[in-house]
């Protein structure tokens, strides 16, 4: 077990190199600095835009699609009592709406998984720390593509979301095997803190 956390944590600080806090005339800064060789967000701040109303009927319907997935892969496609399923539809959907309308609008991810595991009756921390790993496995799988991949092979060509060139599709099935495989590590380390995922499930 302790290697499982092991793997947990590594995972996630394979993202994100370190949060630093400085301390500075009584004022706390914080300092986010991604892991730079692998991933690299366009921005911060993509991630916080300025939404519009105009903007609300897809977040909404974003979420509302991605709630209903959920549903119906828990309900006809999950191993075990509604947690784990081999196939998960919400993540294509996801990475699918982020790659086309593009990151602003995470949210929707982010509230449709949320509500879909409350749905299910799973706790509160659990629901949230399950909808994370549903909303960072589509950005993980965008920064790789956009950028990650670049700057591991600076001979790689760019990734083309118009999926022109069979060097596309090699590249968003590793961006989504890694984003998925980070994405399943976190969702497992919430239920398994929950006492909702035991040994017994494996």
């Amino acid at each position: 077990m302790h290697l499982f956390c092991l793997l947990c944590i590594n995972s996630i600080v394979y993202l994100v190199r370190i949060v630093t806090i400085n301390f500075n005339s009584g004022w706390i800064t914080w300092t986010i600095s991604l892991y730079k060789n692998l991933v690299h967000l366009e921005s911060i701040l993509d991630l916080l835009q300025t939404y519009r109303w105009a903007d609300l009927p897809l977040l909404l319907g974003l979420a509302l699609v991605y709630a209903l997935s959920m549903v119906i892969v828990l309900t006809y496609l999950a191993a075990n009592a509604n947690i784990i399923s081999m196939i998960w539809v919400p993540g294509g959907i996801g990475l699918a709406s982020l790659l086309i309308f593009g990151n602003k609008y995470w949210p929707g991810i982010f509230l449709g998984s949320l509500f879909a595991e409350i749905l299910f009756g799973n706790p509160g921390l659990t629901s949230v720390g399950a909808a994370l790993s549903n909303t960072i496995e589509p950005l993980l799988a965008i920064g790789l593509l956009k950028h990650g991949f670049q700057r591991l092979w600076s001979t790689s060509k760019p990734f083309n979301s118009a999926l022109l060139h069979p060097y596309d599709y090699f590249w968003l099935t590793v961006a989504a095997a890694i984003a998925a495989t980070v994405a399943a590590l976190i969702g497992i380390f919430s239920f398994w803190q929950a006492n909702i995922l035991t040994p017994a499930y494996c």
